[in-house]
């Protein structure tokens, strides 16, 4: 499970133009994929009822208001387009929207097998969201779907899309949860861990293949999103981070040793934020717009990115 969670995959199309004065490719376009993470609101769109991320306090360090990202603020793909420097990456399902620099396929609560896999093993997903099959297959599917409206000539595409970043993952804790939660047991879930891993991997195979064989010059990084996460709990004074008691203690929630509470989460009525959001934990699961902000500059700058993004 955590190498399921830990690795974010970056394939780099563009293989020449860097900017002289940091090094760093000069992308035109962010394509995402991906789970809770990554999402900036395409969760908020298909099921927004019942879901907490619509609820304030979310939202409100940088927006001032929710707009379906599981953070305080920005998440780590926001902080990567401000830095190439691009718009932020609207989320597909929004309606209206120019995707001409950029799409976000990601949703919360993302599976990595499709909803098929829960049919036949006759789990029944507590999430209306997983019920609407938003596995990592069908994302790749919208980009596919997406790809016609973003250039038709093929010299066009080809420098449009060899100036484009490809962001892959994270994606998974979905799957174990919905087993869970659907009341199967840990040996059960043990027992589909080689699935999921499985769907991941042919997923992500598939995608920097057919990358691979229309951009033969693609560079493919490895961004850890974990194991930043362990540092800042291990030494989290050393990142800047206030720590209440623990640095696993959620800024926002509904209390517990971890102010954690699954009947009491953030974003339901009554249910408060810290007053200084500087913690690692936002709300027990999602992390602070100040965690993702330090993992995106250590993906921009090689330190938890090989090579840098």
């Amino acid at each position: 499970m955590g190498l399921v969670l830990a690795f974010l995959l970056a394939v780099t199309t563009l293989s020449q133009q860097v900017t002289c004065a940091t090094l760093r490719p000069s992308y035109k376009a962010i394509f995402n994929f991906g789970d809770s993470f990554s999402d900036t609101g395409n969760a908020a769109i298909l099921a927004p009822k019942g879901l907490y991320i619509v609820n304030p306090p979310y939202g409100e360090a940088y927006f001032n208001r929710p707009t379906g990202r599981a953070s305080n603020g920005r998440v780590v793909l926001d902080f990567i387009a401000q830095s190439i420097p691009l718009p932020l990456v609207p989320p597909y399902l929004a309606k209206g929207q120019d995707f001409s620099k950029g799409a976000n396929f990601a949703v919360a609560r993302a599976t990595a097998l499709d909803f098929n896999f829960y049919k036949e093993n006759n789990i029944i997903p507590t999430s209306s969201l997983t019920l609407l099959n938003i596995s990592l297959s069908v994302q790749l599917n919208w980009f596919e779907n997406l790809k016609p409206s973003l250039c038709n000539i093929t010299d066009a595409c080809n420098l449009y899309f060899n100036s484009s970043l490809f962001l892959l993952g994270t994606i998974g804790f979905s799957d174990y949860n919905t087993m869970l939660t659907a009341g199967k047991t840990l040996d059960f879930v043990n027992s589909k861990v080689p699935d999921v891993v499985g769907s991941i991997t042919s997923a992500a195979t598939d995608a920097v293949k057919q990358l691979q064989i229309e951009f033969p010059k693609a560079v493919i990084s490895y961004a850890d999103y974990y194991q930043p996460i362990t540092e800042f709990l291990a030494k989290p004074t050393l990142y800047g981070f206030t720590v209440n008691g623990s640095p696993l203690v959620a800024c926002c929630g509904g209390g517990g040793p971890y102010n954690y509470n699954s009947s009491a989460v953030c974003g339901q009525s009554g249910v408060a934020a810290c007053p200084d959001p500087t913690t690692v934990n936002w709300d027990g699961i999602a992390f602070t717009e100040k965690a993702y902000n330090i993992i995106a500059n250590g993906w921009r700058n090689g330190l938890f990115a090989i090579p840098p993004i």
